[in-house]
């Protein structure tokens, strides 16, 4: 199933927390950004480095939890992001690094520079990166809205995401 990236949006605002004002939400956004890009490549290093099993499940996880953060930025700058097209991306020839280490120089520019090229490119790094581990970006989009549904079925609350069990 193809979830496009605007329904993604409009499924993960459902469970955002939206009585923080909106430049708190772009700090709770960029926080997680950075977190989730953190734990991917926290995975990464253990694998490559330490001997590790690579567990594309929790990639996968991760993966989408990023692209929560992402789309959830874009919605607090107006961008509906109905103009990327996460199925016609481009292939790269980066390395892992070298796109990891692209994403967090871009979630870093956000503050400075929210236009929508910047939010273009970052999704599209994001797609590469999943691309690069063999992962789908639609089943990192679906899982992550599931695990959502199921933490939040009456949406975002502090005391649901406090007592949170899934």
């Amino acid at each position: 199933m193809n979830m496009r990236l605007t329904r993604f949006q409009q499924e993960a605002l459902r469970t955002m927390n939206t009585t923080l004002p909106i430049e708190k939400q772009q700090h709770m956004c960029l926080y997680g950004m950075i977190g989730e890009l953190g734990e991917i490549a926290d995975h990464l290093k253990k694998h490559l480095f330490h001997g590790h099993k690579l567990d594309i499940v929790h990639l996968n996880k991760e993966i989408g939890d990023l692209l929560w953060y992402v789309v959830v930025y874009a919605h607090t700058i107006g961008d509906t992001l109905e103009m990327i097209d996460v199925y016609q991306i481009p292939k790269t020839k980066m390395s892992l690094l070298g796109i990891i280490m692209n994403i967090h120089w871009l979630i870093y520019q956000l503050p400075n520079n929210s236009h929508s090229t910047r939010m273009d490119g970052l999704i599209w790094k994001i797609v590469q990166l999943a691309r690069y581990l063999r992962i789908s970006i639609d089943h990192a989009m679906n899982a992550n809205i599931e695990k959502l549904l199921k933490r939040y079925p009456d949406g975002f609350s502090p005391e649901a995401s406090i007592n949170r069990t899934v």
